[in-house]
């Protein structure tokens, strides 16, 4: 279908418990203020809104803006890549890292603004290559293995119906029972570390979770991730650090390294999960690039907060 004319909205309808769905009369009206055409389409199963950006994209659209989660957004930015299709986002969900580190979030009228009236930034991208998936999957956010993930498992399993950082808190402290730490081999640009670790986090973004800044100061158009590595520490420590995580204190920890690298390879045994913008899929070893300026995207004409 030609778009060439039109730009393009994908709307998860049950992002953020169905507020998503519901607030789509609202998102019509803001968006048409601006008097440009649009098309609406609506995902019903995962993988939809990849391959709704995908054809809009081959079809000439100029933007496709996600209405949704995480989830939704990984898969638009995923469908874009490549193209000279711009992305916008209208975030509804669980975590909405991007969404918080771009001034985007809880506000609706100030997402849609971005849309129609905002100033396009060229985000960086991470590429990830792992175990159990087919290709390069791509990035916004963050990616890691370890703690992290399995905790993701855990609310994506059964937390989800709570919002924002709590679904996280509640699932790490369910994660927390049965882990222990595992041998990483971590090679940042080329510089090899081997640890007994209890995550790292591979992030383009400052916040995950929902706004727990694990990586305080990351930028999403810098050229570099920004690595937090977590040495073995016990379960209480642990438990007593991801409090610190809210803003970022985590970092003074001695267990704690902060690096910063555009390459990146990770190997552990036992084999740990890869979480890759929110979602857990396949899992390590894993390879991690980074694709600078590779996405165009609208964010807030008054936006401060990228470099």
């Amino acid at each position: 279908m030609p778009y060439s004319t039109t730009n393009v909205v994908i709307v998860n309808p049950t992002a953020g418990r169905g507020e998503a769905g519901k607030q789509v009369p609202a998102i019509r009206r803001l968006l048409d203020s601006d008097s440009a055409d649009w098309v609406w389409l609506y995902t019903k199963a995962r993988g939809d809104a990849e391959s709704m950006a995908r054809e809009a994209a081959a079809g000439g659209a100029k933007i496709v803006v996600a209405v949704g989660g995480d989830g939704t957004l990984h898969e638009v930015a995923n469908g874009l890549l490549g193209t000279q299709t711009t992305l916008g986002l209208i975030p509804f969900g669980t975590g909405n890292d991007l969404a918080r580190s771009l001034n985007l979030f809880g506000n609706l009228e100030v997402a849609c603004r971005a849309v129609t009236h905002g100033r396009i930034l060229h985000l960086d991208v991470g590429v990830i290559e792992g175990a159990g998936f087919d290709g390069p999957r791509h990035f916004l956010v963050i990616a890691g293995t370890g703690f992290d993930a399995r905790t993701a498992q855990t609310v994506n399993n059964g937390v989800k119906w709570i919002a924002g950082a709590p679904a996280y808190v509640i699932g790490a402290v369910k994660t927390l029972m049965g882990f222990s730490p595992f041998a990483l081999t971590l090679t940042a640009d080329g510089e090899k570390r081997e640890t007994r670790a209890m995550f790292v986090s591979v992030a383009n973004a400052e916040t995950t979770g929902g706004g727990m800044k694990i990586a305080p100061g990351a930028k999403v158009d810098d050229g570099q991730f920004d690595i937090c590595l977590v040495g073995a520490v016990s379960k209480l420590t642990l438990l007593h650090q991801l409090t610190k995580v809210f803003d970022g204190a985590h970092v003074r920890h001695p267990a704690v390294t902060i690096l910063r690298a555009s390459e990146i390879t990770l190997e552990a045994d036992p084999p740990q999960p890869l979480l890759i913008d929110g979602e857990v899929l396949g899992t390590t070893p894993a390879k991690i690039t980074l694709l600078r300026g590779a996405l165009p995207m609208l964010v807030p004409a008054e936006s401060n907060t990228v470099a």
